[in-house]
């Protein structure tokens, strides 16, 4: 899917992380443009560092990569019109427009990181989910169980790429798994902007499964 020159959009998390960690460059890729879909955080774990897993995949391809210096979620939407307005900004913005390629993830619902709750899923589960529960994330914007990212303040806040840039891309490829990422996995593939999704055996056959009864 990646080509040489290029532009290759990635997000944040621990998926991502190890993605980039564990890719090797054996089609000999060069001159990619390696672009952060999100700001900055201040967790200094290495897979929320965006900027860095950025420098370390544009080597990997022999790239150029862009930075963010802006967090991942303003204060308040007019610190973030401020951000938008910024001249490194707006050119992070003309590569989101022009981008080719993207690798994301769904990231579990917010309960998931207070409690570390696994689900008792069930058919009964999808029913009674409410519409306008934050089911899963895609870099950071919040949706529900439908793939309807929601209209909410924390959402308005996010410092980065969005649904209508995200649904322009050709190749946005989600990686993902886990039992505790179940319902944002069925989220995510409903959101209509991911082509290509990448799990493993048991998290596949268990979504399947709670689809299919």
């Amino acid at each position: 899917i990646l080509e040489s020159h290029s532009t290759v959009g990635i997000a944040w998390g621990t998926t991502c992380y190890e993605f980039m960690l564990s890719f090797t460059n054996r089609n000999k890729l060069r001159d990619i443009n390696v672009v952060p879909l999100i700001g900055g955080t201040s967790r200094i774990a290495s897979e929320y560092q965006l900027n860095e897993m950025v420098r370390m995949f544009s080597e990997k391809l022999s790239g150029t990569p862009s930075f963010i210096y802006a967090p991942a979620i303003a204060e308040s939407v007019g610190d973030k019109e401020l951000y938008m307005q910024s001249t490194t900004m707006k050119s992070i913005v003309e590569k989101w427009n022009n981008m080719d390629t993207a690798i994301v993830s769904a990231g579990a619902p917010p309960e998931f990181y207070d409690a570390r709750m696994i689900f008792d899923l069930t058919q009964k589960t999808l029913y009674e989910t409410k519409s306008d529960k934050v089911i899963g994330d895609i870099c950071a914007r919040r949706y529900n169980l439908m793939g309807e990212f929601l209209e909410n303040d924390y959402n308005a806040r996010v410092m980065g790429i969005g649904e209508a840039d995200l649904t322009k891309i050709q190749n946005v490829i989600c990686i993902a798994a886990g039992k505790h990422k179940i319902l944002s996995i069925i989220g995510a593939l409903r959101t209509n902007v991911i082509n290509y999704f990448v799990s493993d055996e048991n998290t596949a056959r268990s979504i399947l499964d709670l689809l299919n009864n």
